[in-house]
Order: C-alpha cells, then structure tokens, then sequence
C-alpha cells in the first residue's frame, strides 16, 4: 500500500511446499543407533503411556453413553507404533492421544470414533488456511495476530478468576 518491501514467508523462504514430502530413509550407523537408544525408548514409552492414559480418561468420562469402555489398549498402542514408524519417513514427528483434545471433544458432546475424525478434518483445514494465509503475510501481522492470541488468553484468565465455575474454566 505505501510502497514500503516487506518480508513474507513466501518471500524469505521461498514459499511453503504445496505438495506431500517425499519418503526420505535415514542414513544409519551403530554409533547413531547406541546414541539414539534412550531417548527413543523414552519417547516411545511416555507416548504410549500418555495416549493409555487419554483413552482410559475417555472412557471414564463416557461411562454411562452407547461407546462406554470400548478402548483396546492393543489396537490403540499397534496404531500408534505403526504410525510412529512410518511417520519419520516423511519428516513427521511421533504423536500421541492428547488429554486435553479428547477432553474437550468429549465435553462438547463427541462420543464416537466420529467425532476424533471431524476433529482432525477440521484441524486439518485450519491449519491449510493459517499456512496459505502466512505465506503471504508479512512479520506485522503476524505479531498482531499473535498479540491477538495472548489478548484473548488473558481475558479468559482473567474471567476465569471472577468465575472459576463457569465450564469454560474446567479444563
């Protein structure tokens, strides 16, 4: 508008690739592989105790619906070993079950596998939508939009301490 050159991620890094990563296999030695132990281990027990945790949460919370205790913890931990595998081939880091989404999703009445999915879905598309509109954003309003982010956060905090029963303060 001013004739004023600003930076956009499209611009500095040359834009945010538009199609999927290619598969990438990584380079292995037995000094990588003795370095690497622990903390894989690590990594892969704490997500597999975070992700039973959320599901024996979820089910708890659904006790008396049609999907009470329906988890098997089997299924769930397969699922998440075979994900975890393949995911570092295309760039990606291992994941786990949250507490706090499925908490959330179960609150607002999600209570089927269903739900987990619309869920994705629209995560999913928020995130398209954020990235195609940061490309083209410059660093000002990106500040704002975060400024408008931590804004928000502490006016929930702070009508959070005036009523801390209310159900948007129980998470």
């Amino acid at each position: 508008l001013s004739g004023i050159e600003l930076d956009t991620i499209g611009t500095r890094f040359g834009g945010i690739p538009q199609g999927l990563p290619e598969i990438a296999f990584p380079t292995f030695s037995w000094a990588l592989v003795k370095q690497l132990f622990a903390p894989t281990v690590t990594i892969a027990l704490l997500g597999a105790i975070e992700s039973l945790l959320c599901a024996r949460v979820a089910d708890q919370m659904l006790a008396n619906g049609p999907y009470a205790d329906r988890h098997d913890a089997n299924q769930e931990l397969m699922a998440q070993g075979v994900a975890n595998l393949v995911t570092p081939f295309f760039g990606g880091m291992p994941a786990t079950g949250t507490i706090a989404r499925t908490v959330t999703n179960v609150k607002n009445g999600g209570n089927s596998p269903i739900a987990g999915m619309v869920h994705a879905l629209t995560l999913l598309l928020a995130l398209a939508w954020v990235f195609l509109t940061m490309q083209v954003a410059n660093k000002a309003e990106r500040s704002t939009v975060e400024r408008l982010e931590y804004k928000m956060d502490a006016m929930l905090r702070l009508a959070c301490k005036a009523n801390p029963g209310d159900s948007v303060c129980q998470r």
